[in-house]
């Protein structure tokens, strides 16, 4: 496996003899301060004059080393483009290393760099980034909701929780977790907020909650892990009131550390409960 300071001197040789490329950055994990290991990716942007030949062409990859598959997803016919008018290409080496190269139109740069990601210059041979400003701070920000987005993460909880029983009471395993997970989505989203605002400024959770252990109460932590479960019909009713019980509570304390209205979901938590028994006791 090619080393980093190989990876680096290797990402900054193709941008130096590329004219097109007017200058790079680094970002994600090798940015945060996250511990190393040896599936950390290279996470680079190229900002370039020009992309259309670019992604035509897939000869001047060549010297980034030999690859075992690579991705496109602008090209992808299984997903809309995200069209905001970069261009990520996703490579995956032999030796291991992998690069997420993005090639960003020098005319989008400052759009590009809003996004909030953590970045690190490495090459400007026009003074453009200096121009610009770099997000220095730990990605994965979780910042203070608004009234609306609190409201709309309660009411997303509860209405998807009808679905979970219906899916059981049907006999769809599958269906019941698909709709589990979305629980699962929100109630992550609700203590993260808790968090944020019991500290009263932004947190950083990290890659899909990775880091949440670290800044909610071991409860939290331990109801989040508890929500991937097997599609096993017992395991699933009998997550359900947990996850219901500790939603409720989360969005009670964050409402009343944020100053928002609490609308407590005791009836429907009730129907739940009766129509989820009902199915258990046949």
């Amino acid at each position: 496996m090619r080393t980093n300071t190989e990876m680096l001197k290797l990402i900054l040789e193709m941008a130096e003899t590329m004219e097109t490329v007017r200058a790079v950055t680094l970002h994600g994990s090798r940015v945060s301060g996250a511990p190393e290991d040896e599936w950390m990716d290279y996470d680079v942007a190229y900002y370039v004059t020009e992309v259309e030949d670019l992604q035509r062409d897939r000869a001047w990859l060549a010297p980034f080393g030999e690859r075992l598959i690579m991705q496109r997803p602008e090209l992808s016919t299984l997903a809309e483009p995200h069209g905001l008018g970069w261009f990520p290409i996703l490579m995956q080496f032999a030796d291991g290393r992998r690069i997420d190269l993005t090639l960003v139109p020098v005319k989008l740069a400052e759009n590009y760099l809003q996004q909030g990601e953590p970045g690190r210059m490495l090459l400007d041979k026009d003074g453009l980034l200096q121009r610009l400003s770099l997000q220095q701070e730990p990605g994965f920000a979780v910042v203070l909701p608004t009234a609306a987005e609190y409201a709309d993460c309660c009411n997303e909880f509860w209405w998807v929780s009808p679905y979970v029983v219906k899916g059981l009471a049907r006999g769809q395993l599958l269906y019941a977790l698909e709709h589990v997970s979305i629980l699962r989505k929100e109630y992550r989203r609700m203590i993260s907020w808790k968090a944020a605002a019991e500290a009263n400024g932004p947190v950083y959770a990290g890659k899909q909650g990775d880091d949440l252990e670290a800044i909610v109460p071991e409860a939290e932590w331990q109801m989040l892990q508890r929500t991937y479960i097997r599609a096993d019909r017992a395991e699933i009713a009998g997550l359900l009131p947990e996850i219901w019980q500790a939603f409720s509570s989360a969005a009670s304390e964050t409402a009343s550390l944020l100053g928002f209205s609490f609308q407590t979901e005791d009836r429907l938590q009730n129907w739940l409960q009766e129509r989820l028994q009902d199915h258990q006791d046949k």
